[in-house]
């Protein structure tokens, strides 16, 4: 990040010439952020701090003219190198976003991903701590390691995509001329949006499970004896959501796990199926609360009926990592 000097000069957003791309979002009076992308591969040290020398002569080759700036007080390297790890667990040791994964940064795709690793790992954490079966922690890696796969295999489309013709291979173009042929539609507008959302990914579910189980919960309005609210906010406390119409055995069943399960009764018209929301928003189970498969799928993603006893702890005060990054 940069203060840009002569703005009126510099073209603002993605820019491309047959030497690379620039991105700049210029910020009027404060710090610009100046992003230079070329392809003559990677440098000599890619740990080595890149100087404001260096990020001038970039754009300046890449423009064939100087975009000035001064008061520069970020800069760094990235490339397209991709790498994901086989596992995310191994004993007590777990990991997720970089640590799990790397890719090419551009698009945003990094940020979703990283933190529904976060999202599916925490909670199945705080599960097994309060009982659940240690084998929970097993899912995390098969859910999870599939969709960077598939992250890191769109990123190489996207840089492939971005090649100058002058330096790109037939199969370069033609990934450009298939991801411009995807932006054209509605349809493929919508499948980069769940790329880049995370939202796309669907996890493991059984042969007789619904058509929703393993997708990603639709946020929509719901309406309960409290007043209206929506699933998102019910989600909120990072807890369960088991929701559906009011009926006498759907507290029954889900009593013995309303300590990790909060049971909403959704009074809005036409309800959905009665449905059960893993704490990082996906569908675990949907259908009657009269058939069988419910407490099934209560005790198979949060334990047994009857918790073991919650860990307690004090806090006589702060903890010697408040202040300590790890």
């Amino acid at each position: 990040r940069a203060r840009l000097t002569d703005p009126g000069r510099v073209p603002v957003g993605w820019h491309e010439t047959s030497d690379g791309w620039t991105l700049v979002n210029h910020v009027p009076g404060g710090l610009s952020r100046l992003i230079t992308f070329e392809f003559d591969g990677p440098p000599l040290d890619h740990r080595a701090p890149l100087t404001g020398t260096e990020l001038a002569e970039s754009a300046a080759r890449i423009h064939g003219r100087p975009i000035p700036f001064e008061d520069l007080v970020y800069a760094g390297r990235f490339s397209d190198f991709s790498r994901v790890a086989d596992v995310y667990g191994a004993g007590r040791l777990l990991i997720a976003g970089d640590a799990a994964h790397i890719h090419y940064p551009v698009g945003g795709q990094g940020l979703g991903l990283g933190i529904q690793d976060a999202f599916n790992l925490g909670w199945k954490l705080a599960a097994v701590v309060g009982g659940a079966d240690p084998r929970l922690l097993e899912t995390y890696t098969r859910e999870r390691r599939p969709h960077a796969e598939r992250v890191i295999a769109y990123t190489r489309d996207q840089a492939a995509a971005m090649r100058p013709d002058a330096i790109a291979t037939a199969a370069e173009q033609a990934h450009r001329a298939a991801i411009l042929d995807q932006v054209g539609s509605a349809a493929g507008r919508a499948r980069i949006a769940d790329l880049l959302s995370s939202q796309w990914v669907r996890t493991a579910r059984g042969t007789d499970d619904a058509p929703a189980v393993g997708t990603f919960a639709t946020d929509r309005p719901v309406r309960t004896a409290g007043g209206p609210t929506r699933l998102s906010a019910l989600l909120a406390g990072g807890r369960a959501l088991l929701l559906g119409a009011p009926t006498p055995s759907l507290d029954d069943l889900a009593r013995p796990w309303r300590d990790r399960v909060d049971v909403v009764h959704d009074l809005t018209a036409g309800a959905a199926p009665h449905t059960l929301v893993r704490p990082d928003g996906y569908i675990a189970w949907q259908g009657d609360v009269e058939a069988d498969g419910l407490e099934r799928a209560l005790e198979c993603w949060f334990g047994p009926p009857e918790r073991q006893p919650a860990l307690t702890t004090t806090h006589p005060g702060p903890s010697r990592l408040d202040s300590t990054r790890i």
